[in-house]
């Protein structure tokens, strides 16, 4: 019998080394779930639309209108405070 074909080298020790750092985690153990994004506000300016105020932020209308309760999205006051995120 070789020492190859046996898996075991000279003096009787593995021919190959285990991995270290591979053992499988403790199933107990669980990530924490990601923490959501803090939300953000924005305050009208003089100019601005929801559509314009969407498009900065990387939302929608849609969205705005939601997260607001805003009745009639035309019109809109210098001053009103927008959660954008």
């Amino acid at each position: 019998m070789s020492f190859a074909s046996s898996g075991m080298g000279p003096k009787g020790k593995p021919l190959h080394k285990p991995e270290i750092g591979r053992e499988k985690p403790d199933e107990r153990i669980r990530k924490a779930p990601a923490a959501a994004p803090a939300e953000e506000y924005y305050t009208v300016v003089a100019g601005d639309t929801l559509s314009a105020i969407a498009k900065k932020y990387g939302t929608t209308v849609n969205q705005l209108v939601e997260w607001n309760g805003i009745a009639n999205p035309n019109m809109i006051s210098v001053g009103q405070k927008f959660r954008v995120k």
